[in-house]
């Protein structure tokens, strides 16, 4: 299940790349019942695997990969636009520190989504080309 929140970012991100009427054909496509998502609201997985298919079709261009991308850079970007970026920052000077410290900042947010079930994230080899991190 998803927070509405991580469903706002999606919804952010393509009304500011593709605009409004693409988002709508998606609602239509999708079949929501609704526009928006609220916040604190769960939503299935699915929803979002069946907006990335509507995007290929609609678009007639990309991968599910293509568009799970997107999503996860304008997430980042709409964290900060919204002011979050004190949270991530106090989360770690660099990349590699946040990746250690991530499972602790889901931790710590348990309590404003309590039936958040998050992700693990493990670092199980470092070097100076990157990193391999194992998501569960």
């Amino acid at each position: 299940m998803l927070y509405g929140i991580v469903m706002d970012t999606i919804r952010d991100g393509i009304l500011r790349s593709y605009g409004a009427i693409m988002w709508k054909r998606i609602v239509k496509e999708v079949n929501l019942p609704f526009e928006t998502f609220e916040f604190y609201s769960r939503y299935d997985d699915n929803l979002l695997i069946k907006i990335c298919d509507c995007m290929i079709e609609i678009l007639n261009d990309g991968t599910r990969d293509t568009y799970l991308e997107f999503f996860g850079t304008n997430f980042i970007h709409y964290f900060y636009r919204c002011g979050f970026d004190k949270i991530l920052r106090v989360a770690g000077r660099t990349l590699r520190d946040f990746l250690f410290v991530i499972d602790e900042l889901h931790d710590s947010n348990r309590y404003i989504f309590p039936q958040m079930k998050h992700p693990l994230f493990h670092v199980t080899e470092e070097n100076e080309k990157g990193a391999t991190l194992i998501y569960k």
